[in-house]
């Protein structure tokens, strides 16, 4: 992968929930919990490597959604990358894999303003982003997607999107 230049896409997220032991036969529990630390181990193993991250989830199946970003933490405390590498493997490198880091995946000019606006300094508490009540607002394409404190008003940002 790191030859090919090619990218992990890891759903660490999903390793954090384990099976319930009271709904399911030991044998299939162990083998989750062994599965899950098996995954975690090797997605360590592949940064290590050098192999290039990009931030994915399976948000939704066995955790809610909305909580897609608690995966930027993992990122850092399972793989071992920095908050900032964290950040970049949701963001552009994530664009850059799908192929449309031409459009969204840094705030650059002619690019949309896809952001979002938190309470926290996710370099220093990466682990509060992944948080839904420290999300205060999300941008999409310029305009507001969510605001839940309140700091938009009308629902454009004309000072990124003229």
């Amino acid at each position: 992968m790191v030859e090919r230049g090619q990218y992990l896409v890891p759903t660490l997220l999903e390793t954090t929930q384990d099976l319930d032991p009271a709904r399911t036969s030991p044998s299939a529990y162990e083998k989750g919990v062994r599965w899950h630390r098996t995954a975690q181990e090797s997605v360590a193993r592949s940064v290590a490597a050098g192999v290039r991250i990009a931030m994915g989830t399976d948000s939704g199946l066995a955790v809610g959604h909305g909580h897609n970003l608690k995966e930027l933490a993992l990122l850092v405390d399972i793989a071992g990358l920095t908050p900032m590498e964290a950040i970049v493997a949701g963001t552009g490198d994530a664009a850059r894999l799908c192929g449309v880091d031409e459009v969204t995946g840094t705030l650059e000019a002619g690019k949309a303003a896809d952001l979002v606006v938190t309470d926290v300094d996710p370099l220093t508490d990466i682990a509060s982003l992944g948080e839904p009540d420290h999300v205060l607002a999300v941008v999409k394409e310029g305009r507001i997607a969510v605001d839940r404190a309140g700091l938009f008003g009308a629902g454009t940002l004309p000072a990124l999107c003229p």
